[in-house]
């Protein structure tokens, strides 16, 4: 399983991707910034360096989970 954790709920965001079998992490990659204007512009670039360290593509990832908040709206959407 490939897991890709979000949060943007916060003036830092952050991606964690963890790559989990039998119920074990196995790897561990993640980023961090601090917010300039809005996370998505960092969000999809910070995104693509990654997936691009943890040699993962996109269409590999199995869950997504999400910090719902409390936060922003547009952080959040």
């Amino acid at each position: 399983m490939n897991l890709l954790a979000v949060d943007t709920s916060h003036a830092q965001g952050s991606l964690a991707l963890a790559r989990v079998s039998n119920s074990q992490v196995t790897e561990m990659f993640s980023v961090a910034w601090q917010k300039q204007a809005m996370h998505s512009d960092m969000a999809t670039l910070e995104l693509q360096n990654l997936l691009k360290k943890s040699n993962c593509a996109l269409r590999d990832l199995t869950h997504i989970a999400v910090n719902i908040g409390p936060g922003s709206f547009t952080g959040l959407r």
